[in-house]
């Protein structure tokens, strides 16, 4: 499928007062601003750049001087990603007259925040390229034809390339809650007693705690995924729900420390999606107070020795608090609770291992 979202879409992202000073600078040249580039490449080849996004058009791929247009989008601009996914990086690509490449075209993209691949996941990364086509919207590119476009991250994660036969918005989604029957996060797990609060902290215990996705199961109207903790003395399941249509967000619906199913009504929201710094929201946990709060802040974050860009709610209960940081597709790479009594302050810790994906 070929198709264009047309030139008053990008004029929108960049502005007409933008295109309207690009130049064409000849064959594989270009003139660059802060919103677009435009440049004729011809048979022979030729590289565009906008805004940290690079098209290289290989020898061949166009038979006569084309007009290639480019423009990254930011915030607004994206048309809004599917199921609560967050943009990483999207760019608007036009060629004067639509076309199929006769050789594949590849683009870069900057990634941010980055895309980090923790221990136990394949090296490298390849994430899937999404294509947005207006009146058609989101969708992976080459599904359309069983040949889905897969985009290769880089090693430190802050781009990702995938090469197209023709041009329209693409973008690089990622999800923050990637659940699936079999995926499996691995803890280093610390518990630390501080007797009495403030005082000088007992020794610090550690064990192994790992978290899997064994299975679906309906908890009242809401069919959760059961995320089953197994630790070396401890176990528990959270039962976890994304919803499936807007506003998007990640709910715990029920917990089992041990004693039986306990339902959340209404389920604790644990992350909006996608997350943003700044979001606030009330949290309702029977061992919290009324009136608790969650509340999002960006970070950059390293655990396991792995350097992650997450986003990480903040639920502050009557005595304590909570933080899970949650790493783009990855998940949960860090969770931190700290709960306060007027005799002790207990502060455990979950610090990410290793990270392998399931399949549904």
């Amino acid at each position: 499928m070929v198709g264009r979202i047309g030139r008053s879409f990008i004029l929108a992202a960049a502005g007409a007062a933008v295109l309207a000073t690009v130049l064409a600078a000849g064959c594989g040249g270009g003139s660059t601003t802060s919103g677009a580039v435009s440049g004729l490449i011809g048979p022979e080849g030729g590289r565009l750049e906008a805004g940290g996004i690079v098209v290289v058009v290989p020898p061949g791929a166009v038979a006569a001087p084309t007009e290639f247009l480019i423009a990254r989008l930011s915030g607004a601009q994206v048309p809004p990603p599917p199921n609560g996914l967050s943009a990483l990086s999207a760019g608007q690509f036009e060629v004067n007259g639509a076309m199929l490449f006769a050789f594949p075209v590849t683009i870069t993209f900057p990634l941010s925040p980055r895309l980090a691949v923790p221990p136990g996941q394949p090296a490298p990364l390849t994430v899937p390229l999404w294509q947005f086509f207006e009146g058609a919207g989101w969708d992976i590119a080459g599904s359309d034809v069983s040949a889905p476009v897969s985009a290769l991250v880089s090693a430190n994660g802050l781009t990702a390339t995938a090469s197209v036969v023709h041009f329209t918005v693409y973008a690089i989604l990622a999800d923050y809650a990637p659940l699936a029957v079999g995926s499996s996060w691995t803890y280093h797990r610390t518990v630390q007693v501080i007797t009495p609060p403030g005082g000088s902290p007992g020794p610090e215990e550690t064990s192994t705690v790992t978290a899997t996705i064994t299975d679906r199961q309906m908890i009242g109207d809401f069919n959760t995924y059961v995320w089953t903790e197994q630790g070396d003395t401890t176990s528990r399941k959270l039962y976890l729900f994304r919803t499936t249509s807007a506003p998007f967000e990640l709910l715990l619906a029920a917990v089992d420390e041990g004693a039986g199913i306990t339902e959340l009504n209404p389920p604790a929201k644990l992350l909006m999606l996608p997350p943003a710094a700044g979001q606030t929201w009330q949290v309702t946990l029977p061992q919290l107070d009324p009136s608790a709060q969650a509340t999002v802040t960006a970070e950059t974050i390293t655990v396991g020795g792995i350097e992650y860009d997450a986003m990480k709610p903040t639920l502050v209960p009557a005595a304590g608090y909570v933080d899970i940081s949650f790493a783009p597709g990855v998940g949960p790479v860090k969770w931190k609770d700290v709960i306060t009594t007027a005799e002790s302050q207990t502060v455990t810790e979950l610090d990410l291992q290793s990270y392998t994906p399931g399949g549904g």
